[in-house]
C-alpha cells in the first residue's frame, strides 16, 4: 500500500478540506445574505419609528398648545368676570 495509498489518502484529505471549504463559503455567503435582508427590513423600519416619533411629538406639542389656549381661556374668562364684577361695583358707587 505504499504510493498507491499515500495517494488515496491524500486525495481524500483534499477532497474534505475542498468540502469543507465549500460548505463553509456557503454558510459565509448564508450569513451574508441574511444580514442584508434584515437591513433591508430594518431600514424601512426605521423610517416608520422615526415617522412614528415626529407624529407623536406633532400630537403631544399640539395638546401643549390646546392645554394652553384652555389655560388663557380661562383666565381671559376670570379677568372679564373681575371687570365686569368691578364694572357693577363702580355702577353702585355712582
Amino acid at each position: 500500500m505504499g504510493r498507491t495509498g499515500n495517494n488515496v489518502r491524500k486525495y481524500l484529505l483534499y477532497a474534505i478540506g475542498e468540502i469543507l471549504l465549500v460548505v463553509i463559503g456557503i454558510f459565509i455567503a448564508l450569513q451574508i445574505n441574511n444580514w442584508n435582508e434584515e437591513q433591508i427590513w430594518r431600514d424601512p423600519e426605521q423610517v416608520y419609528l422615526q415617522n412614528l416619533i415626529g407624529d407623536l411629538e406633532c400630537h403631544l406639542f399640539e395638546l401643549a398648545r390646546q392645554r394652553q389656549g384652555a389655560q388663557f381661556v380661562k383666565k381671559a374668562f376670570t379677568i372679564h368676570l373681575l371687570i365686569t364684577e368691578l364694572k357693577k361695583r363702580i355702577e353702585l358707587r355712582e
